[in-house]
């Protein structure tokens, strides 16, 4: 099984209760037992910045497209799927404190310096920054315990590119 088909079946199967406490614990358990566990939670992360304003356009989805087949390898197949199954997810996912507590974790603050460079290229993929793809990259920048400026320098790289 890929890397992201064990996810898009996590996905699929939890769009089908409204039991947002057998949601969390089902998330819960891939992450603390899946050995791609810090690739799910990253794609996660990414998908709540592209859908933080409700709408996702066609750049921020061909960045997300490029970021999963390039930097996860992802089939076409399973990252259309992915995305079409994150829209349900994010409407569950009420808080991203167990996959930020998840990435804290496991991740080196290199990693995560990385991590945020993808969520500011998909923030900037349109070439403007809504506020509420901002507000919720600040929030994920305090979650994930980023330094102010490296925040600052990550957002500055990205606008300018």
């Amino acid at each position: 099984m890929s890397i992201l088909s064990k996810l898009v079946k996590f996905i699929s199967a939890d769009e089908r209760t409204a039991d947002s406490s057998k949601f969390y614990e089902s998330l819960q358990s891939v992450l603390e037992n899946d050995e791609n566990a810090l690739i799910y939670a990253e794609i996660l992360l990414l998908l709540e910045v592209a859908f933080a304003d409700d709408h996702l356009s066609s750049s921020e989805l061909s960045a997300i497209k490029a970021m999963l087949t390039d930097d996860y390898q992802v089939s076409i197949e399973e990252r259309d799927k992915l995305i079409e199954r994150s829209k349900l997810l994010y409407r569950q996912l009420t808080s991203s404190f167990e996959i930020t507590r998840y990435i804290n974790k496991q991740a080196t603050y290199e990693q995560k310096l990385a991590l945020f460079q993808k969520i500011w290229r998909v923030a900037y993929a349109d070439n403007k920054l809504d506020p509420l793809e901002e507000a919720r990259s600040r929030q994920l920048a305090d979650l994930l315990y980023i330094r102010h400026v490296d925040y600052i320098r990550l957002r500055n790289q990205e606008r300018t590119a």
